[in-house]
């Protein structure tokens, strides 16, 4: 099966998913989300909207130890966990698409010629259209940390623990056009 890949270059979940997608065995075309291809400071813009000064420290804190972490393990210990999307696939040579600006035609060309029967999405900050959800032979499928149809949208696990909540977990979801609004397929709970 050909699966294409969406995440976000330096998200947790995105790089545990990508792992855990390339484990299968299957051929794997990555999809990277680079937020700092949009310029570091529209990048701090939208984080200080979204959290405030705080949200920018921890983004900047969490570039700089993972770009950190990188580099020490492209010298060192190269059997430390990854940090991020594009050196999972340098480490085990998977094809990229830079879809940071998903909807723009050369990147829906480069995913049409990747022919996908799959597009798994995890920690991926864009919202799909139909012309992208369509490309894939079987379907778009997201992962989202969340209980769905609770806390939809950006963000949940903040939301979860801001709210006081005592269970969360885990929901694979068919992708529409809405926000995380497709149908679901499984869900794990914590």
């Amino acid at each position: 099966m050909r699966i294409v890949f969406f995440g976000n270059n330096y998200h947790r979940l995105s790089v545990a998913c990508l792992e855990a997608v390339v484990d299968t065995g299957h051929e794997v075309t990555l999809g990277a989300f680079l937020p700092e291809s949009s310029g570091l400071l529209n990048t701090a813009r939208v984080a200080f909207q979204h959290g405030g000064v705080g949200a920018v420290a921890r983004g900047g804190l969490r570039l700089f130890r993972a770009r950190l972490g990188a580099r020490a393990r492209s010298v060192t210990c190269s059997a430390c966990a990854f940090s991020s999307l594009l050196e999972i696939a340098n480490r085990r040579n998977l094809d990229t698409v830079d879809v940071t600006h998903v909807h723009r035609a050369e990147t829906l060309e480069a995913l049409r010629a990747a022919t996908p029967d799959l597009i798994v999405v995890a920690g991926f900050s864009k919202i799909l259209k139909r012309e992208v959800i369509e490309i894939p032979r079987i379907a778009c499928v997201n992962i989202h940390p969340s209980l769905l149809p609770a806390y939809r949208g950006p963000n949940p696990v903040y939301w979860v623990v801001a709210n006081g909540e005592r269970q969360t977990g885990v929901t694979a979801h068919f992708i529409d056009e809405g926000i995380d609004s497709g149908d679901i397929i499984d869900q794990e709970e914590v």
